[in-house]
């Protein structure tokens, strides 16, 4: 195309000097749809399958973890109210409620105001050498629970912070005869069973001792 471009009288000088514009490309035809609707319900199906599919094999294995990672299966107790399982043997021999609190570092410890502060007696014998110690949980009457240990005072003589079940090093003491450790639980809650836990040693057995008079 010559440059610039004949003039045409009439025109502006911007008209006359502009470059000259291309008409734009007309849009393409749209493309004909030929899926019908029962190829599209089919593919909705398929997509419906494929996620079943997915979903039923992640919670199989959440539910293969859960039947062997978390504490569901309670061991037997026998005529004495012993439970043994994995070479540990334990046995509740007393639940006390603690109303006067306790004296902890020379100095007396009251529990807060509408807690009561409990006191548990567990008698351990123990051939095990790789579960050293056990998470001891009360459960009360209405279902809830209160792990041992948890706000309450240290120090306190002749209780301890955990319950150790592995057998003694050569050298070393005995367990005691009977481990006492503290729970604090809310005014409105009453002891039912005691459980004892561990994810990593015990577990999908747990050991359920239940709180009698």
């Amino acid at each position: 195309m010559a440059y610039p471009p004949p003039y045409h009288p009439g025109q502006s000088r911007e008209d006359w000097m502009a470059p000259a514009r291309e008409p734009l490309p007309a849009a393409p035809p749209p493309l004909p749809q030929h899926r019908s609707r029962r190829a599209t319900a089919a593919l909705a199906v398929v997509g419906i399958l494929v996620l079943g599919a997915l979903g039923w094999r992640v919670s199989a294995e959440a539910r293969d973890t859960w039947w062997h990672g978390e504490s569901h299966l309670p061991v037997r107790l026998d005529a004495n109210g012993v439970a043994s399982h994995e070479g540990i043997s334990v046995e509740l021999v007393g639940v006390e409620r603690l109303d006067d609190g306790v004296t902890t570092y020379d100095e007396r410890w009251e529990p807060p105001a509408g807690t009561v502060l409990w006191q548990l007696g567990l008698a351990v014998e123990s051939t095990n050498t790789e579960i050293y110690s056990l998470d001891v949980l009360v459960q009360d009457t209405q279902g809830r629970r209160f792990e041992t240990g948890n706000d309450v005072p240290y120090g306190v003589d002749g209780v301890q912070d955990t319950l150790d079940v592995a057998q003694p090093e050569p050298g070393d003491d005995p367990l005691p005869d009977v481990q006492y450790l503290l729970v604090l639980m809310p005014a409105d809650a009453e002891p039912a069973t005691v459980r004892l836990e561990s994810n990593w040693g015990l577990a999908p057995d747990y050991f359920r001792l239940p709180v009698t008079d």
